[in-house]
């Protein structure tokens, strides 16, 4: 593997390819600042490996000895952004649900950034660089049938959050971006395409949230949205009371299936 070039600036994307985190390399690349990008699928990282500038590195984030040999070769290269895009959910109600997804489930979404940001911070510190973390609209509210989901998103926006005022006195800025409904393979690998969510004027293109992502990112935003509608339903569900914003949730998010195993980039 040929290692970046160290004269240039890098951006570390985890989740790259597919969705959103294959669009956040695509426009890191046209701005011509080198990516390391990590997923798991073979034949889509040797797609982005095409890219100049672009290094891959296959990785399960749920193996803790391939993150650990992926981190020693993250912190052995000058990273200047870090984007935590890997993420998973899954549409099923907790009691039909297993033990082993809920806990890759918290563990992809809240506990793999945890463990990447703290290893990579000392450098990021040293170079005021920039974390970008992928948090969700469905951080703000307790969603039945993807209650795994929305709470793990909460604890990454809550976290990320407390971290943009910890460190900004050291020149790092941290993100939690805040998209909702994106058009991406996620909805199906979540169990959620027939709920046709990805149809609803809501949607979003996942290039335009990779765009409005990096923005947000450089304009050292705490927590930001894709736009403004985005934001004002996060307004206005805030101002229900939580039992009621359940369930109205509860009737748009019936699963169809019970919980199974599931596959996501």
């Amino acid at each position: 593997m040929n290692l970046p070039d160290k004269s240039r600036k890098l951006a570390l994307v985890t989740g790259a390819t597919g969705g959103i985190g294959q669009h956040i390399v695509e426009n890191l690349v046209r701005q011509r600042i080198q990516v390391l990008a990590t997923g798991r699928n073979e034949r889509k990282l040797a797609q982005l490996a095409l890219f100049s500038g672009v290094t891959v590195i296959q990785c399960d984030l749920l193996n803790s000895n391939a993150i650990n040999n992926f981190l020693a070769i993250a912190c052995g290269s000058e990273i200047d952004i870090l984007v935590n895009c890997a993420g998973r959910g899954l549409l099923s109600d907790f009691a039909n649900s297993t033990n082993e997804s809920n806990l890759e489930i918290s563990s992809i979404n809240f506990s793999v950034p945890l463990k990447i940001t703290h290893a990579l911070l000392p450098k990021l510190i040293q170079r005021q660089g920039k974390i970008l973390n992928f948090a969700s609209l469905a951080s703000f509210f307790p969603l039945p049938n993807l209650a795994i989901l929305s709470s793990s998103k909460a604890a990454l926006l809550n976290w990320s959050v407390a971290l943009h005022h910890e460190v900004k006195s050291l020149g790092v800025s941290v993100t939690a971006f805040c998209p909702g409904i994106t058009q991406t393979a996620f909805l199906s690998t979540a169990r959620m395409e027939h709920l046709s969510l990805g149809k609803n004027f809501l949607a979003h293109q996942p290039n335009v949230v990779a765009v409005r992502s990096l923005a947000a990112l450089n304009r050292n935003k705490s927590i930001a949205y894709v736009n403004q509608l985005d934001h004002c339903l996060v307004a206005i569900g805030q101002l229900l009371p939580p039992d009621v914003v359940s369930s109205l949730a509860r009737r748009l998010l019936r699963p169809q299936v019970s919980n199974q195993d599931f596959t996501n980039n």
